[in-house]
């Protein structure tokens, strides 16, 4: 087949692999596709080498015919697959002076110790058909990456800070002190925005299609559309942290130097909202169109529609773990610093529930309208609906990770401490479970009484009767488990850091299937009401499944590992991330809106009765 190759013609060399999986031949596209002198004479005459063959690969380990191929054939058909994929940008750098073969070898030979694609470059290299000086790499990764790449946009010259995806499909990025960019769906360069004197730090889409970006140099620049300046908008003396069109088409902007702006559609400055006292972290609009603001001085504070100042927060000495909306409208925020905090739905403090020693980390509103607190204490505590304390729930002798309400009034909680314990609805001590060879992350009651827990060490789930008996170890992650949730059927789903999802019989707990398709670790899931999941995972990503594991979408856009989700009543979803974003999607998964503001990872996110975002 070699020395037939080295004559065909130009078209042979684009089109046989499609002619041959036409015929019904795949095994025989499958070898060409992976010859790696077929490749070195691809390269010579393709301008898109690269893409080319990521088509014809997809195609053929996607076609109805696939079957005819081996397991182990598909397998390394999807690693040349993702090596032109991840290496498109570079291949297409080819020149005279270093042209496209020689960096295709480069790669192949660099690519991984167990890459079928170096397996064919370094035979090739022993059968002595190079011609020139090549270098070996000692770091050569041992093991290949499953890369999802679609495209690389190429052309900024810093570290890219951000991206935006648009809702005409285009994407506006920024790069440190680099310009700007837009590039189109399939990551064609079509403008280059320049005009600022330092670092980009931020930007955002605008409702009549234009662009606001924000800098280091304490400036914020109005785009066009197509991308050209409209106007340069001054005012801050040091770099402006973050910024959001308001519903009247204004602007609100805040910076380090501990001011917030309101401008104008047309970037006039309109107000300078004063107070802070260190850097504002964020910012966001309410309905009634007053503002409210959160700072680095441990601060939040209320404004008017016009930047008139209305009220300062103060409360909490150390950062927030948490918060929930109680059904009255009222919120409930806990903290490092060992307290809760009761404010009214205008911020008014309320009540301060002291008594933890250590972390708050976390608090449930029981039906009757009580609170449980658990904390890095070891403790849970009973609080009445106005924050007076009723009882402490002590034993645990590590942090309580978790604790929920049973529907019989009793409480369950778990530990650091490998146990887990039964509380009665005044917060009397029941039974001690114990089992588990790790610390229990974990635990979900079930319909029929029973509850599951699961550990991060052991990798196993415990399903227990309802006063505690032990009636099943359920094994078969090969990683760390990381949550349970129970499904209206029975079921129960199951989530690790093997980055797979597992869907269990309830009764017997058999596995029913093994959901793949996350990279990295899976950190959270949910069955939603029309019986499929959505999973999230530490992959950046969110992905929909169907109610009996088949994937359905995959949600891209965050760019840190995905935090937790929720759904939303109207059937979207809201996610939070590592990357200090909220992200809505739509039913379906499709993106909707990038909620910006915050300067750090996002903890968590509630839905308010009146539709807001908290």
């Amino acid at each position: 087949m070699t020395a037939c190759i080295s004559l065909v013609h130009h078209y042979a060399l684009r089109h046989l692999p499609f002619h041959l999986m036409a015929a019904g031949r795949e095994r025989e596209a499958g070898e060409l596709l992976t010859d790696f002198d077929f490749q070195m004479l691809r390269c010579r005459f393709e301008t898109r080498y690269a893409e080319i063959n990521e088509e014809d690969l997809g195609h053929l380990i996607s076609s109805e015919h696939s079957s005819r191929l081996t397991a182990a054939q598909r397998s390394d058909l999807r690693v040349w697959q993702s090596f032109f994929r991840e290496n498109a940008h570079i291949l297409r750098r080819g020149d005279d002076r270093w042209p496209p073969c020689k960096i295709l070898l480069q790669l192949a030979v660099e690519h991984a110790e167990n890459s079928p694609v170096t397996h064919v470059a370094e035979h090739w290299l022993e059968a002595d058909r190079c011609r020139w000086t090549w270098w070996k790499n000692p770091r050569q990764a041992r093991l290949t990456r499953g890369v999802r790449c679609l495209a690389t946009f190429e052309g900024h010259r810093n570290w890219v800070m951000g991206a935006l995806p648009l809702p005409d499909g285009r994407i506006l990025s920024w790069a440190g002190t680099d310009a700007l960019r837009l590039w189109g769906s399939e990551g064609q360069p079509i403008a280059i925005l320049k005009g600022h004197q330092d670092g980009v730090e931020g930007a955002t889409a605008l409702p009549n299609g234009r662009f606001l970006s924000w800098h280091w140099d304490g400036t914020l620049h109005l785009w066009g559309s197509e991308g050209q300046p409209i106007v340069v908008l001054e005012g801050n003396a040091t770099c402006v942290r973050g910024a959001i069109a308001l519903p009247d088409a204004r602007f609100l902007s805040w910076s380090q130097d501990g001011t917030l702006r309101l401008w104008g559609s047309e970037g006039q400055s309109v107000a300078v909202l004063e107070g802070h006292s260190k850097e504002v972290q964020g910012a966001v609009a309410l309905p009634d169109g007053r503002l409210l603001s959160w700072s680095q001085d441990c601060t939040l504070r209320l404004w008017g529609s016009e930047g008139q100042p209305i009220a300062v927060l103060k409360g909490h000495k150390q950062p927030l773990i948490g918060a929930l909306v109680v059904p009255d409208g009222r919120f409930l925020s806990w903290s490092e610093d060992g307290t809760l905090r009761l404010w009214s739905s205008e911020g008014k403090p309320i009540a301060i529930l002291a008594g933890h020693q250590r972390r708050v980390e976390g608090a449930i509103a029981l039906s009757d309208g009580r609170f449980l607190s658990w904390s890095w204490d070891g403790t849970l505590r009973l609080w009445s609906s106005e924050g007076k304390p009723i009882a402490i729930l002590a034993g645990h002798q590590k942090r309580v990770e978790g604790a929920i309400a049973l529907s019989d009034g009793r409480f369950l909680s778990w530990s650091w401490d490998g146990t887990l314990r039964l509380w009665g609805s005044e917060g009397q001590p029941g039974a001690v479970l114990g089992g588990h060879a790790t610390g229990v992350w974990g635990a979900v009651a079930l319909a029929n009484g029973h509850f599951l827990s699961w550990s991060n060490g052991d990798r196993t789930l415990h399903l227990r009767e309802p006063e505690g008996k032990l009636i099943n170890v359920i094994a078969g992650h090969s990683g760390n488990i990381m949550g349970a949730a129970v499904l209206h059927n029975g079921q129960f789903l199951t989530w690790s850091s093997d980055c797979t999802l597992r869907l269990w019989e309830g009764a017997q707990s058999y596995p029913i299937v093994v959901i793949e398709g996350h990279q990295k670790g899976v950190e959270g899931a949910m069955a939603l009401s029309d019986g499929r999941f959505l999973s999230w995972s530490g992959d950046s990503t969110l992905r929909l499944w169907g109610s009996e594991g088949q994937p359905m979408a995959v949600l891209q856009g965050h760019q840190d590992m995905v935090s937790g989700a929720s759904p939303l009543p109207d059937g979207r979803f809201l996610s939070w991330s590592q990357d200090g974003t909220l992200r809505l999607w739509g039913s379906e998964g499709q993106s909707v809106a990038v909620l910006e503001g915050h300067s750090k990872e996002v903890q968590g996110a509630v839905a308010l009765p009146d539709g807001r975002l908290l």
